[in-house]
């Protein structure tokens, strides 16, 4: 419960901060109100009668702060007239006694379909106005994931998010984890020590490297739990999804390594035999699995193959139906924002 909590409050900080930021970036680019730098259409020139306007602010969606979105009817060279909306603060209320002239980029294709600005070009201004319009673009993309991602896991909590947003991995070979010890338990490293594989080690002496990874997708699931290993029928203590190094005797070894959640559900259970050569040291790869119903993944780099076939399976992301969820649950945030508020 815990966990949802600060999940939901994440998630209540993300958007708040990441909407004020695109609101300010929105409002420095609506301070520019001439020609863009570059745009598709006929150009026009016409004069403006305003009509009714609305005061939009303090929040709205040309960002933060107070802008008119007026009615405008404009008269074209050609004795044509096109009606349009113009926002924001192109025009205000007191353009109604003093038509202004404004330029507008009609379609070829509609010609009384046209966007109407300020008269001047300034090419300067123009790209900075696009540029802060691209970054509030690419700050609401990020608050959505983010955000979304919080807010999922809030309201399922982290079980039900890894059961919910994965597929199923292959099957590999499973055996029960309480086994006789084979070989004397082995005394794992610090679990904050920076590991590299080992050159060639004395006879007689092997060594075990297991890195514990997580699918990207589930990352915020994940860093609140931790692996749980065991080797030869031997649990070890894993406290974080890093690396770490056991010293072991060269010969066969049963590892079965699984996922210890936040609210004590165990996940991804995998075991497989993986064989340590004499004088070196066997590199371990652990996936944890995207399903709360499926199985980790065990790679071995530097084994016997006849030991780790049953666990060389690949492992399915779940990205794309994850990433369509947290869609889905922003269209749907967005939604009740509009009809309710």
């Amino acid at each position: 419960m815990r966990t949802r909590g600060q999940a939901l409050l994440a998630a209540i900080v993300v958007y708040v901060v990441g909407l004020v930021v695109c609101g300010m970036l929105l409002g420095v680019r609506n301070l520019y109100a001439g020609e863009p730098p570059r745009v598709s259409g006929e150009r026009v020139t016409g004069t403006a009668q305003v009509g009714a306007c609305d005061r939009v602010g303090p929040v709205s969606t040309a960002g933060l702060g107070y802008w008119w979105n007026c009615e405008v009817t404009v008269t074209l060279p050609d004795g044509r007239t096109v009606s349009s909306v113009v926002g924001p603060s192109i025009v205000t209320p007191e353009d109604r006694d003093r038509p202004p002239t404004l330029v507008g980029y009609c379609s070829r294709t509609e010609p009384d379909d046209c966007s109407f600005t300020q008269q001047g070009r300034n090419l300067l201004l123009g790209l900075l106005a696009w540029a802060a319009t691209l970054l509030s673009l690419a700050v609401l993309a990020i608050t959505a994931f983010v955000g979304g991602t919080a807010l999922l896991i809030g309201l399922l909590g982290p079980t039900r998010a890894v059961r919910w947003f994965g597929r199923r991995s292959p099957s590999v070979e499973r055996t029960p984890q309480s086994q006789t010890p084979q070989s004397p338990p082995p005394e794992p490293s610090p679990a904050d020590s920076p590991y590299e594989p080992l050159a060639r080690m004395a006879p007689g002496t092997g060594s075990l490297l297991i890195r514990f990874r997580y699918p990207d997708p589930l990352a915020p699931v994940y860093e609140q739990s931790r692996p749980r290993l065991s080797v030869d029928g031997t649990d070890l203590d894993v406290l974080n999804w890093s690396t770490h190094r056991f010293p072991v005797a060269p010969g066969q070894h049963r590892v079965a390594v699984s996922a210890l959640l936040p609210d004590g559900a165990v996940i991804g259970g995998v075991t497989a035999t993986v064989t340590v050569l004499d004088g070196i040291e066997t590199v371990v790869e652990y996936e944890a699995p995207a399903d709360a119903t499926a199985s980790g993944v065990l790679r071995t780099e530097a084994a016997d193959a006849a030991g780790t076939d049953a666990a060389e399976d690949s492992f399915p992301r779940s990205g794309w139906r994850f990433l369509l969820a947290v869609v889905a649950l922003n269209v749907g945030l967005c939604w009740l924002l509009s009809t309710f508020l």
